[in-house]
């Protein structure tokens, strides 16, 4: 007798796809261009992250979720080769 274990995996209604692209696109909204390179220069000169830019600006209404996608897409300007492949910038002869 043969058994076949098959997993299912079910693709998410059209419904549930339109409500998660909605959600992306009204968090989108809520910065303008002056926020994202507020937001930016604070991520890269000062580490700051979604929790402490919320903290320090209270004003701005921003949410957490918008802020970390946000900050996910900034470059961070880091190389994608491994450390050991990187150019030292000193002559090993």
């Amino acid at each position: 007798m043969h058994i076949s274990h098959s997993l299912c995996i079910r693709k998410p209604s059209t419904s549930l796809r339109f409500v998660f692209v909605y959600l992306l696109a009204d968090e989108q909204l809520s910065l303008n261009n002056e926020d994202k390179i507020l937001i930016k220069n604070l991520y890269l000169f000062k580490n700051y992250g979604a929790k402490k830019l919320i903290k320090e600006f209270p004003e701005k209404d921003w949410k957490r979720r918008t802020l970390n996608y946000f900050l996910l897409h900034v470059p961070t300007g880091q190389c994608a080769i491994a450390p050991s492949m990187r150019y030292s910038g000193a002559s090993s002869s």
